[in-house]
């Protein structure tokens, strides 16, 4: 969730002071959308991996260990912010940065010789 509240403090300066931001590389909706999308692989795989105990009642108490209520308040929340992050990267016409590609080849190879 700190993730998404980082996300949400660069959508505010961009949206109320966009002229402190520095000049970067990405455009700021693609690292509030990888931040996002970021924050929901971290929700999801940390609600999968809580410790398996089951319910119970010891001494009249009962208690159970696992996700609860809150953490599938999160999961929808973060997947709902991740949504529209993406959408909005998508609406804004902004690119990915491009990514070095292999360079081509266009002799002949070892075994054409």
């Amino acid at each position: 969730t700190l993730l998404l509240l980082a996300a949400a403090a660069l959508v505010a300066v961009r949206r109320f002071r966009g002229d402190l931001l520095p000049a970067l590389p990405v455009g700021t909706r693609v690292i509030v959308a990888a931040v996002a999308v970021v924050a929901l692989v971290w929700v999801v795989i940390r609600a999968l991996t809580y410790p398996e105990a089951g319910s119970g009642s010891l001494g009249g108490a009962h208690y159970s260990v696992g996700a609860s209520f809150g953490t599938y308040v999160v999961c929808i929340a973060t997947a709902v912010a991740a949504a529209f992050a993406v959408l909005d990267l998508r609406e804004s016409g902004e690119t990915l940065p491009a990514f070095p590609k292999a360079p081509t080849n266009s002799t002949t190879g070892p075994d054409q010789a």
